[in-house]
């Protein structure tokens, strides 16, 4: 349908009307006229892609230009309606988006509005990059308690021969906490885990 609504028509629909108009040339309107059936088909097509278009742009920014700035106040304002709900949580060294309060916040300008908008969508970008270098630099806690030897050698593995080292050396881990503290403690922990059971 794009392509139909930007003029572009495949060439054997003219062949169809030609035969269309033999058939029936007194019911057919367009017969005998100077121009011919496809050349009107796209400029009707193109008009009704033109008007479509005015009414898009109507709807959407208003007839005039007050109407237009009330248009992108409302958009502007249930952004920062949406942000506010949903909340992000940034790093430590940018502020808070709640510091400063909606009611105050949709007081100042438009212009105001839009540039802290595409700040705050920069800081959180920031902070995913960040959250995942410090995901990748820390690890889990399986890295954490995994032992230095082990962390060498899974350099050396490919990702799936990787988690299944890692498992194995949390579970000889834990085998290993659970027989020290048996020796040294009357209590026996439970067989899901180390830590409560509950």
């Amino acid at each position: 349908w794009e392509g139909l609504l930007q003029g572009r028509f495949s060439n054997c629909w003219q062949g169809v009307q030609r035969c269309h108009e033999c058939v029936r040339r007194q019911e057919t309107a367009s017969f005998g006229r100077g121009d011919s059936w496809s050349i009107r088909a796209v400029r009707l097509v193109c008009e009704f892609n033109s008007d479509l278009w005015s009414f898009r742009n109507t709807t959407v920014h208003g007839n005039t230009a007050k109407e237009a700035q009330q248009k992108l106040r409302a958009a502007v304002e249930e952004q920062v309606r949406r942000l506010y709900d949903r909340y992000p949580i940034l790093l430590a060294r940018y502020p808070s988006v709640r510091a400063v309060p909606l009611d105050v916040r949709l007081r100042k300008p438009t212009l105001t509005l839009q540039m802290w908008l595409k700040q705050v969508a920069q800081q959180e970008k920031l902070t995913d990059i960040a959250r995942m270098k410090a995901k990748m630099k820390e690890g889990s806690i399986i890295r954490f308690l995994l032992p230095r030897t082990v962390i060498a050698r899974q350099e050396h593995f490919d990702s799936g021969q990787q988690e299944e080292a890692q498992w194995t050396a949390a579970y000889t881990l834990v085998r290993w906490v659970r027989r020290c503290l048996r020796f040294r403690s009357n209590v026996e922990l439970p067989r899901a885990g180390i830590g409560d059971p509950g």
